[in-house]
């Protein structure tokens, strides 16, 4: 396993006192404070909220941030959190004021991501919901960031098979999916469910394979990769051919 992994200090990670879904929750502390306490602490990425980024913009502009970052050493951004994206009426009106925000932000920071989804069930159909996440990676792409679902337990998309089912039918190479550990902890999603989707990502074909025949077949398929190798040490331990006779 590597062990030089650069380290993302969360926008909560970081933001002391704020307080999430209130009127309230940018952080009380400077953002170039809070840039350096990263540096110093290690973290080369840092993540930040979407009204802490208005917040911010009233006393620095997107140009300062981004050197801000750059003189701390900080390479990797992280965008959140857009909601509202797949609604109409006023909820898609103010996601798009902040959708055009964040990807402004993206393009000048060159975020690695924006983070997007929802906070409550709505029952939108899924036709509709791909639609609008497909509409989304197209911005994200012409602004240079990728567009990243965050499953969680309170949402409609709340199973790694239905947010893969979102990215899959949006089909773009920018999109993808957050798997954030206390949500996969509270709907008592095994690990073992992400590890494929990873290494699917990675294009280990291998593993894909055998993760989709185990959801469709009736009885758990063979790992014949494997099993060829131990018939072949087999062989080579007993020196002949396994068809000779004794």
């Amino acid at each position: 396993m590597a062990t030089n992994v650069d380290l993302l200090g969360s926008y909560w990670t970081l933001a002391g006192a704020a307080e999430p879904h209130t009127d309230k929750d940018y952080s009380p502390f400077d953002f170039k404070d809070r840039v350096e306490a990263a540096a110093r602490a290690g973290f080369k990425g840092i993540g930040i909220w979407h009204s802490d980024l208005a917040h911010t913009l009233k006393k620095r502009s997107l140009k300062e941030m981004k050197q801000i970052f750059d003189d701390n050493g900080i390479k990797h951004v992280e965008l959140e959190f857009l909601t509202g994206w797949f609604l109409d009426g006023e909820e898609k009106k103010q996601s798009d004021i902040a959708r055009k925000l964040l990807l402004t932000a993206a393009e000048v920071f060159g975020a690695r991501h924006i983070k997007v989804g929802h906070f409550e069930k709505t029952n939108v159909a899924m036709p509709r919901m791909i639609e609008a996440f497909s509409a989304l990676c197209t911005d994200g792409a012409n602004h240079g960031t990728r567009i990243i679902y965050e499953m969680m337990p309170f949402c409609d998309l709340d199973s790694v098979e239905k947010a893969l089912a979102l990215v899959d039918g949006a089909g773009a190479k920018n999109g993808g999916i957050c798997f954030d550990l206390w949500h996969i902890v509270k709907l008592k999603i095994p690990y073992e469910k992400v590890d494929v989707y990873k290494r699917q990502s990675e294009g280990d074909a291998l593993v894909t394979q055998l993760a989709a025949l185990r959801r469709l077949a009736k009885h758990a398929p063979v790992d014949t990769i494997a099993l060829r190798t131990r018939v072949a040490e087999a062989v080579l331990a007993q020196d002949r051919y396994p068809f000779e006779g004794r």
